[in-house]
């Protein structure tokens, strides 16, 4: 066994603030990545609820970040659907009757099983992808330049 001791005792700060500051700089390079994911996903889309329900939630003990929507229907628009999809009894304002204009009135529509097919729309991982190398290269950066200011 080798058992190795460090008299100086300015290594030890040296090594302790290394640390503190490779993750305060990956904590910085999370939330500018997490910011320009959001940004790329919203400008896929056009403008509405769903472009503007695109969020990140930072973690930068983790250095992690969760870029997404609370939406229910963001992960159809993102993946698409195929199936069977029941519809409820509504109420829908009718105008036009075999391509003719009537005078509008309310018309019940039944509930009923519809099958539909929506193509999925990747508007997050298609903006994940753009960025691709350039997520490890910013943590990369981050990191040297962090080292290097410890120096």
């Amino acid at each position: 066994m080798i058992d190795v001791a460090v008299e100086d005792g300015g290594v030890a700060e040296r090594l302790a603030a290394m640390g503190d500051a490779v993750r305060a700089a990956l904590a910085q390079a999370t939330q500018e990545l997490a910011d320009q994911l959001v940004a790329a996903a919203q400008a896929r889309l056009p403008s509405g609820p769903l472009a503007d329900s695109i969020a990140a939630e930072i973690d930068a003990d983790a250095a992690r970040a969760t870029v997404g929507s609370d939406l229910p229907y963001a992960g159809v628009i993102e993946y698409g659907f195929a199936g069977i999809e029941q519809v409820r009894d509504s109420l829908r304002l009718q105008s036009v009757a075999f391509g003719k204009p009537m005078t509008p009135r309310e018309v019940l529509v039944r509930a009923h099983a519809r099958t539909v097919a929506i193509p999925g729309r990747a508007y997050l991982s298609g903006a994940l992808d753009d960025m691709g190398g350039d997520i490890a290269d910013a943590y990369a950066d981050s990191v040297d330049g962090a080292l290097a200011a410890t120096e």
